[in-house]
């Protein structure tokens, strides 16, 4: 495993380093759309579970953090299982988080 300067090497680009690429990014997106979508909805969401203004701070908050955390763990878990199993990781985690809140049917 080498870390640091790779000279005048040349590194292949190959059709899957596009791929991983293109989905890295438009996972990007797609939580930046989550919250932006959270944002706004967040008023909706409040009246339809019946929440407190202090729990739709919790749960419209609780994106950020976890995408924070995640984001400070992304390193300890990419050089312990690669990239390519952190990305699945990353995706499969999205995944259930979304299904969790779309499962949700009150605060508790």
């Amino acid at each position: 495993e080498h870390h640091g300067d790779f000279g005048n090497v040349a590194i292949k680009m190959t059709r899957a380093t596009y791929v991983y690429a293109l989905c890295a990014s438009l996972n990007s997106c797609n939580l930046g759309y989550d919250i932006g979508v959270s944002t706004n909805a967040g008023r909706l969401v409040q009246d339809d579970l019946g929440l407190s203004r202090i729990q739709r701070e919790l749960f419209l908050g609780s994106l950020n953090l976890w995408a924070a955390i995640g984001g400070l763990l992304a390193h300890f878990i990419s050089d312990r299982w690669g990239r390519r199993r952190t990305f699945v990781v990353a995706a499969v985690g999205f995944i259930l988080g979304n299904i969790i809140m779309i499962l949700s049917q009150g605060y508790t």
